[in-house]
């Protein structure tokens, strides 16, 4: 078979299709190895050992380099080696793979965990913030009750013509006290509502 194979003239047309196929297997290889790319080097192992025992070896053996073997096996032989590499490479990525899955996880749960210790501070400023508005409005009920005991004591007086100086200095105080108050009320509500 080997001897029809180059009465043919087929011997040549391999070995120069595999230097050209050469050319663009090192120029791929080199262009990924470096871009650092780890499936590179499986690529150009696997590519180069197919071109060489396919292609190379096997037409030098046609056009007469004495080999101990059948050069019918070279093409196995390459393509097996091609094979692989290949799985070689297809392990790599699966395993950068599998890497890179496990990192995206480890973020995520990261950043869930950030999220939830951010929303259990958020729960335990508004619970203290409705504490502080209850406590508000006790105090509030608290100062203005006294103040409205106050004005209906003085109410009562009113009908004596002697307390009149008296009742006006004391509605003026009251008056006043009750402003204060009002406006102490509505600046803490306001903090309140800020926060």
């Amino acid at each position: 078979a080997a001897v029809a194979y180059l009465q043919a003239g087929w011997v040549w047309p391999p070995l120069l299709s595999a230097l050209a196929y050469l050319g663009l297997i090192v120029y791929t290889g080199a262009y990924y190895g470096r871009r650092g790319s780890p499936l590179a080097a499986p690529f150009l192992a696997g590519a180069l050992l197919n071109v060489l025992l396919s292609n190379v070896l096997f037409g030098l053996m046609l056009s007469g380099l004495p080999l101990p073997w059948s050069p019918f096996v070279l093409p196995k032989l390459g393509y097996a080696a091609e094979a692989l590499c290949f799985a070689v490479a297809l392990a790599r990525k699966v395993q950068l793979l599998h890497r890179s899955v496990a990192d995206s996880r480890r973020r995520h749960e990261q950043e869930a965990w950030q999220l939830a210790q951010a929303e259990a501070a958020t729960a335990a400023a508004q619970q203290q913030v409705r504490a502080s508005q209850l406590q508000l409005a006790a105090t509030s009920h608290d100062l203005s009750q006294p103040l409205a005991s106050l004005r209906l004591a003085v109410g009562a007086l009113a009908p004596l013509p002697q307390a009149a100086p008296v009742l006006a200095h004391v509605n003026r105080t009251l008056d006043y006290s009750e402003a204060l108050l009002g406006s102490l009320i509505a600046e803490a509500r306001g903090q309140l509502q800020a926060v």
